[in-house]
């Protein structure tokens, strides 16, 4: 394991989390201006209900699972050797948070592309 090329990319990746926080709010916040702006038209389809229950479960993902462990690998980094083992299952979980997120991400886009009622 690279342990510089790993302190990049934890940097990088937690100065971009404000971005993803903006993205988020917006794609929220446009979902609840469709509701408003269509009337509750939007609300009453299955499909738009459903990617807005993934999405604040992306959120949640994000905020509850995502954050512990970065804060986590963050402190492990600049550590010593003996470390490895918990840096290798920080690595693991980490792996399953981000197929998580990828997984809800097409989920959303499916249901974005086939809105079914």
């Amino acid at each position: 394991m690279d342990i510089n090329r790993a302190i990049i990319i934890n940097s990088t990746t937690l100065t971009l989390r404000k971005i993803t926080a903006i993205g988020g709010m917006l794609t929220v916040l446009s979902g609840i201006a469709m509701v408003a702006l269509f009337h509750g038209a939007f609300n009453s389809l299955l499909w738009f209900r459903l990617k807005m229950i993934i999405l604040l479960l992306i959120i949640a993902n994000s905020l509850f699972v995502e954050r512990p462990l970065n804060f986590k690998l963050k402190t492990l980094l600049p550590g010593n050797a003996n470390a490895v083992n918990e840096l290798e299952a920080v690595k693991s979980k980490m792996n399953v948070y981000y197929l998580s997120q990828l997984t809800m991400l097409l989920i959303i886009f499916v249901l974005s592309i086939f809105r079914f009622n």
